[in-house]
């Protein structure tokens, strides 16, 4: 089958171009800069990326789509080509590339303040205006540029030639006042020349300031006064080179002010260096500047899958013969081959074209990558299954993890071109061992069929017990996407959110027959906040949409990775709240629900409430008090109970433990959670003495002081009855 191109197939898009070559995607990213553009009047934004993944395009096209800007384009790289420079020649050759894009840009041609600070950036100004002074004073004084230089002695030549003449006067007077006025004339020349020099050639004094700082000053104010939405697109920054070997970033930074508070916008775009340069600078307190230079900071990820699509389909020309499922093979051969790298697909395209022999229109010939590559149906296949089951659940939203969505890209797909480009088999010891991303992989290979997992021997070749992986070519799944690790346990969590919100609702009914319904829903009202005070109502509601999806295995693909895992913790947090109320849950079901309707009792004291239930138990009134605890008992104290939270320090009431034993009116309830279910007594050693009166040691149950731990509310049930049946005696 043929599929023909766009004659510009390969052309970038270009800000201003009246003809732009193709874009699309990038949607939440251009959004994102747009955003940032519009709503501030000043930025130092930061585009970074791998090469060829689009940042230039990226910039042209957010640009094109915000209403009054004007954008000026520097391409700083070209003015470093030919100059092995330092640090201090670096940071003007960086300036007078700003001043100099924008005096050529045409929006501002005419522009007479902007022309006076290119012309003073070139050094040349001072010169000019020199030569222009030097003009005027020739034509207003009449004096030739001779007699201006030689000025500067005609003064105390003079003084030496009056000195001389009044020594040799006979007339003593006349000598007296000519060498007078001949030696002051000589020693007032020496601070007079210069001043009267000028004043008699009537020179004005010009002085320029063209050094780096005074032109940084005098372009930041050109720019606060400018009334336009003015944008920087600062291009090629990685392919500068300085002769000492400093990062050209390091000089950048200087123009902190410049690039912040000046009014205006300025993009740098360069390549994953800056943006790892600027996250390890983050990380140094007293020497660090990036995070407070860029104010806004952009990677640019690989494209995913569905943007490439879009752009493929921008560049095929629209047929009616074109059969849909074969140009659907095609972009998966292609998408995987490309491992979704804009610019290698771009290559690749390069590679696979045709011509037409009659107009040279540009076609690619589908049988004839078939019989180059004998694995094109199954590479498009795998590629399907890939993208949509297992690198979209992977992803994240955020603009934080871009970098992070674009190395797991790269990573999946060129270990899937390696491995299957043609298929060869893999072992966990030397391929992916240690590569969380890889293991994730393998697991969802085999989950779908494509490849089994078997443990090597030692004719394998392999290391005796590796687990190695066998390409299969079948696949158990067709449509269903499988579910990943994290969707398990998303679902365990919320299952575990729902059984918790009923069991504490069920308690009151079902503590006496341990005959719990299942659920898989939450009510409202009916989520056992009345206990806990905690409504999980309104946790399930928000995250009852993303478990019913995941239950389908056609919805399952909508749901992303980092959603399931966002949703996890707040289920799991949210359910860890509740389990932490235990106690005051404990007592609010005695006190609402199962003690509620017993009139002769005592309700929820504490011990200095009731001194007198332990006036018999050493040590027990001082040690329980300062304790979290609870009393409930008959009105006439002739049965009492104590709920204990969490006590541990049985040493400090032996005695009291040991009088307990021949008072059964008094029942203690030790409560606490821990992973393990237990109920059972406390158990302490006691003397006493053997038939032939020797004294002895045995140990002996306290059967009214319960030790009672739980990982589950459904085992309040026991204690709940203990309770009820000891204050009904």
């Amino acid at each position: 089958m043929r599929i023909f191109l766009e004659k510009n197939w390969s052309e970038q898009f270009i800000y201003g171009d009246e003809t732009p070559g193709f874009f699309v995607g990038r949607k939440q990213e251009i959004k994102s800069l747009k955003s940032v553009i519009n709503n501030n009047n000043s930025s130092a934004i930061l585009i970074s990326s791998v090469r060829g993944v689009g940042k230039t395009s990226f910039v042209h096209k957010a640009l094109d789509e915000i209403k009054r800007v004007y954008p000026v384009f520097v391409n700083i790289g070209h003015t470093f080509s030919n100059e092995d420079v330092g640090e201090k020649k670096s940071k003007k050759l960086i300036l007078k590339s700003l001043i100099r894009a924008i005096h050529f840009n045409k929006s501002f041609e005419n522009d007479k303040n902007l022309k006076k600070i290119y012309e003073k950036s070139l050094g040349v100004y001072r010169a000019e205006e020199e030569q222009k002074k030097q003009t005027e004073t020739e034509k207003n004084v009449g004096l030739s540029a001779d007699i201006k230089l030689n000025a500067k002695t005609l003064i105390p030549v003079l003084g030496v030639f009056l000195l001389v003449l009044g020594f040799s006067l006979d007339n003593s007077l006349a000598r007296t006042i000519i060498g007078t006025l001949g030696i002051s004339v000589l020693l007032l020349s020496f601070s007079w020349k210069r001043s009267w020099t000028d004043s008699l050639i009537k020179k004005e004094k010009f002085l320029i300031d063209d050094s780096t700082e005074y032109l940084e000053i005098e372009f930041e104010n050109w720019l606060k006064e400018q009334d336009k939405k003015i944008v920087f697109v600062i291009d090629e920054l990685d392919k500068i080179k300085l002769s000492d070997n400093r990062e050209i970033f390091d000089i950048i930074k200087e123009y902190k002010n410049l690039f912040t508070r000046s009014f205006a916008h300025f993009i740098f775009i360069t390549d994953q260096r800056a943006f790892d340069l600027v996250n390890k600078d983050r990380e140094d307190e007293e020497k660090g500047i990036f995070p407070t230079f860029f104010t806004h900071i952009f990677y640019l990820s690989l494209p995913n899958a569905g943007e490439l699509r879009l752009y493929l389909n921008e560049i095929f020309k629209k047929n009616e013969n074109t059969d849909e499922i074969e140009k659907d093979k095609l972009v998966g051969y292609l998408l995987f081959r490309s491992g979704n790298d804009f610019f290698t697909l771009k290559r690749l395209l390069s590679d696979v074209i045709i011509f037409n022999d009659n107009n040279d229109e540009p076609f690619i010939d589908t049988d004839k990558i078939k019989n180059s590559d004998e694995h094109f149906s199954k590479v498009a296949k795998l590629f399907g299954y890939v993208e949509k089951w297992f690198l979209q659940k992977y992803q994240y939203e955020l603009k934080k993890y871009w970098k992070d969505n674009s190395e797991l890209q790269k990573e999946i797909f060129n270990f899937l071109n390696d491995k299957f480009n043609p298929p060869v088999n893999f072992s966990y010891e030397n391929d992916i061992k240690g590569k969380i991303n890889l293991e994730n992989l393998s697991n969802f290979l085999i989950d779908i069929g494509i490849i089994e997992k078997k443990i090597t021997t030692v004719e394998s070749g392999l290391k005796e017990g590796d687990f190695e992986y066998i390409w299969t070519h079948k696949y158990k799944r067709d449509v269903n996407a499988p579910l990943i690790e994290d969707d398990k346990k998303f679902q365990e969590s919320f299952d575990n959110l729902v059984k918790v919100a009923n069991d504490l609702d069920d308690l009151p009914r079902y503590y006496k027959t341990g005959k719990f319904e299942k659920y898989d829903y939450v009510s409202e009202g009916d989520d056992g906040s009345g206990v806990s005070g905690i409504s999980l109502n309104s946790t399930y509601s928000d995250y009852e949409n993303i478990h019913r999806k995941l239950k389908s295995a056609s919805e399952r693909i909508t749901i992303t990775k980092n959603k399931v895992q966002e949703g996890r913790k707040i289920l799991d947090e949210q359910t860890e709240n509740v389990f932490s109320k235990y106690f005051e849950i404990f007592i609010n079901l005695l006190d609402q629900h199962i003690l509620i309707e017993k009139q002769n009792l005592f309700v929820n004291q504490q011990l200095s409430q009731r001194p007198q239930i332990f006036s018999s138990c050493p040590n027990f009134r001082t040690i329980f008090a300062p304790i979290i605890h609870r009393i409930y008992g008959k009105a006439d104290d002739t049965r009492s109970v104590m709920i204990v939270k969490d006590f541990s320090d049985f040493g400090s009431i032996y005695d009291g433990l040991k009088s307990l034993i021949d008072q059964k009116n008094i029942l203690i309830i030790n409560i606490k959670r821990d992973e393990e279910y237990k109920k059972e007594p406390i158990e302490i050693e006691i003397d006493y003495q053997d038939t032939i009166g020797r004294n002895r040691k045995k140990k002996a149950k306290i059967k009214n002081f319960i030790n009672f731990s739980f990982n589950d509310f459904r085992q309040f049930s026991d204690i709940l009855k203990l309770i009820e049946e000891h204050l009904a005696e």
